[in-house]
C-alpha cells in the first residue's frame, strides 16, 4: 500500500461482556456491575466489530472492525470481492470493491440492512452500523433509541461505532461522538487524533504523537493505556489493545480469560473483541487468544489481509477477498 498523506483510521472492537454470563443476555444487562439504562430492548442485542477506511490512503489503511489492511494490499482492489469487514455479536458487514455494503446475520433493529449507495469505510456497533460516504458524510442504520444512528453534519475521515454510541474523526482531527453517554464514552477530550475506536462503553483514540487516550467506563482499567506510542488502538468491550511501531502489542483492562495477555511475536493488525482478541501476523496468518468457547480462538488455516474479532464471532478477510468467520455460523457470501 502506497504511503501517502495520513488519514484517520480505526479498528473498533466491541464485544460482549465476560462470559461468566451468557454473552447475548449479558449485553442486554448493560456494563458489568452497572445497571442498563431504562429502555425497551426487544429481541437479542447484537454486536460486531468496526473498522475504518478513508477515501485517501493512510499509513494504516483500514480494511472491522475496523482492522487495517496489511502492507501491500490496496483498499480499492477488486470490484466484486470485499475490501473491509466489520463483525459484532451475531452479524457481520462487508464493504465491496465497488463501494456497496453487504451484511449478514442478526437484524433485529435493521443493523444488517445496508442502504443503497457507496461507502469508503464501515463500522458495526451494538445495534447499529455506520458508513463513511465518498464525500466524507456519515450514514447510519439500525437502532437509534439513544441517537447512536443520528450523525451530525460535517465531514469525517473515519467513523467507529460502539455499543450504544458512535464516534467520528473529523478532517481537522477533532472527534465528535453521539449516542449514549452515561459513562462519558461519547464525551471526547479536547485535542486532535489520528485514529479512534469506540468500544463497549468506552472509547479510545490515537494522538498525532502516537500516544493513546481513552475515556468512558473504567471499571477494569480499560481506559488506562500504558505509556509509549502506538500505531493502532482497538477498544473492545472491557479491554483495549494497541499495536506498537515494532509490531509488538499491548492490551489492558479486563483479563479473566487471557484476552489481554498478548502472545509473543509481532503483528500488523490487532482487534479487541469481548472475551477474545485477534491479531494478524506479518505472514498473513491469524492468531486469537482468550476464551475459546465454540472455537472462537481456533483460527482457520490460510492467510488474511484483515481480521475483526467481533463479539464471540471473529471474522477474517482472506487474500482472495472472501470472508470466513469462526466460532459462529455466520457467513458473508461473495
Amino acid at each position: 500500500m502506497k504511503k501517502e498523506e495520513s488519514c484517520g483510521l480505526a479498528a473498533l472492537g466491541v464485544s460482549g461482556p465476560g462470559s461468566r454470563r451468557t454473552s447475548f443476555l449479558a449485553w442486554l444487562r448493560g456494563p458489568r456491575g452497572h445497571a442498563r439504562p431504562a429502555a425497551k430492548v426487544s429481541g437479542i442485542v447484537i454486536l460486531v466489530f468496526m473498522a475504518t477506511s478513508t477515501s485517501c490512503k493512510s499509513p494504516l489503511a483500514i480494511g472491522q472492525d475496523g482492522g487495517q489492511l496489511a502492507d501491500g494490499q490496496d483498499a480499492t482492489e477488486g470490484r466484486n470481492g470485499f475490501t473491509q469487514i466489520s463483525a459484532r455479536v451475531g452479524f457481520v458487514c462487508g464493504l465491496r470493491g465497488d463501494g456497496s455494503v453487504t451484511c449478514s446475520g442478526a437484524n433485529d433493529f435493521g443493523q444488517a440492512t445496508a442502504p443503497a449507495g457507496t461507502f469508503t469505510q464501515i463500522s458495526t456497533g451494538g445495534r447499529q452500523t455506520c458508513g463513511l460516504t465518498p464525500d466524507g458524510g456519515v450514514i447510519c442504520w439500525g437502532d437509534n433509541q439513544y441517537g447512536e444512528s443520528a450523525p451530525p453534519a460535517g465531514t469525517f475521515v473515519q467513523v467507529s461505532t460502539g455499543y450504544w454510541h458512535t464516534c467520528g474523526l473529523r478532517t481537522d482531527g477533532t472527534v465528535t461522538c453521539w449516542g449514549y453517554d452515561a459513562y462519558g464514552q461519547a464525551t471526547p477530550p479536547a485535542g486532535t487524533f489520528a485514529q479512534i475506536s469506540a468500544g463497549g462503553w468506552h472509547t479510545c483514540g490515537l494522538r498525532a504523537d502516537g500516544s493513546a487516550a481513552c475515556w468512558g467506563l473504567n471499571d477494569s482499567g480499560q481506559t488506562d493505556p500504558p505509556a509509549g506510542s502506538f500505531t493502532e488502538v482497538s477498544a473492545g468491550n472491557y479491554h483495549t489493545c494497541g499495536l506498537r511501531a515494532g509490531g509488538s502489542a499491548s492490551c489492558w483492562g479486563y483479563n479473566p480469560f487471557g484476552q489481554s495477555s498478548v502472545p509473543g511475536g509481532t503483528f500488523t493488525q490487532i482487534s479487541a473483541g469481548s472475551d477474545e482478541t485477534c491479531g494478524l501476523r506479518a505472514d498473513g496468518k491469524a492468531a486469537c487468544w482468550g476464551l475459546n468457547r465454540d472455537g472462537r480462538t481456533t483460527t482457520p488455516a490460510g492467510t488474511f489481509i484483515q481480521i475483526s474479532a467481533g463479539s464471540d464471532n471473529p471474522c477474517g478477510l482472506r487474500s482472495d477477498r472472501s470472508v470466513i468467520c469462526w466460532g459462529t455460523s455466520l457467513t458473508l457470501e461473495p
